[in-house]
């Protein structure tokens, strides 16, 4: 297919009505994710009812690469893509379950949780009963609300990970493991932990060493773990104790520090590169189960749409994430059924070829178009009637108004693939003189197959005979 042909395909081939879009109503979408939304909630609807999700889910951010002109579109540095649209998505081993589109002026309202106890606030010292999450938290909340209310383990990140956060899906029966920045409320221990490395008690942790502080409502586990570096866990299910221990293989870190922890790190590794240790379950099981959003994007990274969009926004949302997802999703799903009517197909790019194929096989017989590599039209050729129509010459043989060669003097009949022709190379040398004879042309023709027929009647029945 030609480059301009695809272009205006991709351009002009809509799953929406662009005159119904509303912007007035500044409560709602913008104009850009209007497009898509339609379509969008179809294939999450779909999804949920042909995936029962498991227990283990993730909440993390995905990028649609798009580097035009748009207020929607967001920059976050050092991501494979930094330019595009954001969207927040809960998945499960790479199969999108439902997302939300980052809005900057978010339409999603912040969820209010309750505080355990009620602390004062402000210069009056007033009581505080209850505080609301930021916009970024309470996606978390409403992309579980939008599941089924079977109970989930969430893992998230740190850019979602809060105390108050993980209380209120307690709260609502799930359970939440994930990192923690020093500035999301935990308490003022884990922030000195996590500064200088040392406990409350002024001993620097050594490696592999946990240090465990419950919230003041003993609802959410604090564990700050001394890895190549202090790293916090916020966790309402792991509670980070020291017989909760997985085996993993692990490398030794390159940064030494003190010399009593180059001494710690001797005796782990022995002087291997890597060894199998026991390190925290709450760990262990963050790094297996946190990227179930970028396996999505690593399976759809193989054969998405290579170069970016820069115009029309609403064809970044449509073909490069809303249609590679629900092929992505098919992928899985036809991979993880037990009794498919087929053998699964191991690659996304074998069973994308197998759709286009069933399409073109199931589609191609209705189209009124003549097929490459043939002579004319012989849909007719099954039907009698039709075909005594057609193979009325007083009726049928018209004047095209084009010169052409006559495909009946060049040996071909209705319904035979004929050759391509091919392009002589630039500079070649002369053909053999039969292969430069020129072909006899004639303005006349079929009017039903649309093809040139010398005005003979040798020629027409010659042609319209079948092989």
């Amino acid at each position: 297919m030609p480059l301009r042909k695809f272009e205006l395909i991709t351009r002009y081939f809509r799953t929406f009505d662009y005159t119904k879009l509303d912007v007035r109503d500044e409560s709602d979408l913008p104009k850009t994710f209007q497009a898509a939304e339609e379509w969008s909630n179809h294939i999450q609807s779909v999804s949920i009812e042909l995936y029962s999700p498991g227990t283990n889910l993730t909440v993390d951010e995905c990028m649609i690469p798009f580097t035009g002109r748009s207020k929607e579109t967001t920059v976050v540095k050092n991501k494979p893509t930094p330019v595009g649209f954001k969207v927040w998505v809960i998945a499960q081993q790479g199969f999108f379950l439902q997302w939300l589109w980052h809005v900057k002026a978010s339409p999603y309202k912040a969820v209010i949780v309750e505080l355990p106890t009620p602390t004062p606030y402000g210069k009056k010292g007033k009581l505080r009963t209850e505080i609301p999450l930021n916009n970024t938290q309470s996606v978390v909340v409403h992309l579980l609300k939008r599941l089924s209310t079977q109970t989930h383990h969430v893992f998230t990140d740190n850019l979602f990970s809060s105390p108050q956060l993980f209380r209120l899906l307690r709260q609502l029966g799930h359970g939440a493991t994930g990192t923690a920045r020093p500035n999301c409320g935990i308490t003022t221990e884990m922030k000195h932990i996590k500064e200088t490395g040392k406990a409350p008690d002024g001993i620097a942790l050594q490696y592999n060493e946990v240090y465990l502080i419950p919230t003041q409502d003993k609802q959410v586990i604090q564990i700050a773990w001394k890895d190549s570096s202090i790293v916090l866990f916020l966790s309402t299910v792991l509670s980070g104790a020291p017989h909760e221990r997985t085996p993993k293989k692990r490398k030794k870190p390159a940064k030494r520090g003190t010399k009593a922890e180059s001494q710690r790190l001797q005796q782990v590794f022995n002087g291997d590169s890597f060894k199998i240790i026991p390190i925290p379950t709450v760990a262990a099981q963050y790094n297996d189960e946190m990227n179930h959003v970028d396996r999505g994007d690593q399976i759809r990274s193989y054969t998405t749409y290579q170069h970016r969009f820069r115009r029309g926004p609403w064809q970044a949302l449509l073909w490069s994430f809303l249609l590679e997802v629900a092929l992505a999703n098919s992928f899985i799903l036809q991979k993880k059924t037990r009794q498919p009517r087929w053998k699964p197909y191991s690659t996304l790019k074998a069973w994308k070829e197998c759709i286009y194929n069933a399409i073109f096989n199931r589609y191609a017989t209705e189209s009124h178009i003549r097929k490459r590599g043939r002579t004319g039209m012989e849909e007719d050729i099954e039907d009698t009637e039709a075909r005594q129509i057609h193979l009325q010459r007083d009726i049928n043989h018209v004047d095209r108004g084009i010169h052409s060669s006559c495909l009946a003097c060049k040996g071909f009949r209705q319904g035979q693939a004929r050759p391509f022709k091919r392009k002589k190379e630039k500079g070649g040398y002369l053909q053999p003189i039969s292969g430069n004879e020129r072909r006899v042309q004639t303005v006349y023709g079929c009017k039903v197959c649309d093809v040139a027929i010398c005005n003979t009647a040798d020629c027409w029945y010659f042609y319209h005979t079948q092989v």
